[in-house]
């Protein structure tokens, strides 16, 4: 019997598609994938049926917060995880690891590098967006980090900083590039807000965990992702959505931290 399912969401992702047969070998437990699609233009449909999936087929791109939504939606197993296809793991046996958490931890993020820097863990070292500093208003002297316009300055001001990657911790919250969701925290706290369309989501849904009484865990399970560089090379359309996204949040993260969660 198995404990969890795989989201696998695709969208022209057929150069990526083939390193799935590894992600779920290599996962150390028996992990049934649950694929959907984002109308690719490509052959990445054909590339997941050729490793057995069956595909969800999404007439139009949706966005990664809707897409991510369907998934769960089919989710049997006590636990959800959703791994970007541009995501490699760097270590075998990882779903045990990833899964060993108490009872009231609802959300668990993994350890992401990119070669340089260590990402994950809700609460980062600073690091520079080209997207995220277009929606930025310019402060004075012209500069203004990503942390400051995502709210981790003030977040860590709250939690402190997470310089040891190497232990597991509960933080703010974790990126959802590699995420376990407890599918009894979905049915508590309900599905992703799908006023995001890509970027965000995790960042709101994570805190939204916090205020229902559910922790948040960093686990330092190590995978490979990309950083930000797919987003910022998308069509204008998708990029404009992220964008959206992001003011979004700056007007509402406000509220979260001042809740009785933060305090």
């Amino acid at each position: 019997m198995f404990r969890a399912n795989l989201v696998y969401l695709t969208y022209n992702s057929e150069a990526d598609v083939p390193f799935l047969a590894s992600l779920v070998s290599s996962a150390g437990e028996e992990l049934p994938v649950i694929a959907i699609d984002n109308a690719s233009g490509d052959d990445s449909v054909s590339r997941v049926c050729d490793l057995g999936p069956a595909v969800v087929r999404n007439e139009t791109n949706l966005g990664f917060t809707a897409a991510i939504n369907q998934g769960l939606r089919r989710c049997d197993g006590e636990w959800a995880i959703i791994i970007n296809p541009d995501v490699r793991v760097l270590e075998g046996n990882w779903l045990p690891k990833l899964l060993d958490v108490e009872d009231e931890v609802g959300i668990v993020g993994a350890r992401l590098t990119n070669g340089i820097h260590v990402m994950g863990g809700g609460v980062v070292e600073p690091f520079e967006s080209p997207m995220i500093r277009q929606c930025a208003r310019p402060a004075p002297g012209g500069e203004l980090l990503c942390d400051e316009l995502l709210g981790w300055t003030r977040v860590t001001q709250i939690w402190g900083g997470l310089a040891d990657f190497t232990r597991a911790r509960d933080v703010a919250w974790v990126a959802f590039a590699v995420v376990a969701l407890r599918m009894s925290m979905v049915r508590d706290i309900g599905l992703l807000d799908e006023t995001y369309w890509h970027y965000v989501s995790d960042h709101e849904y994570c805190l939204r965990a916090w205020s229902h009484g559910w922790s948040v865990r960093y686990q330092p399970v190590a995978f490979w992702h990309h950083g930000n560089t797919a987003i910022v090379s998308a069509p204008p359309q998708v990029l404009e959505a992220a964008k959206n996204d992001i003011r979004q949040w700056c007007r509402i993260e406000r509220q979260y931290l001042r809740s009785s969660a933060w305090v």
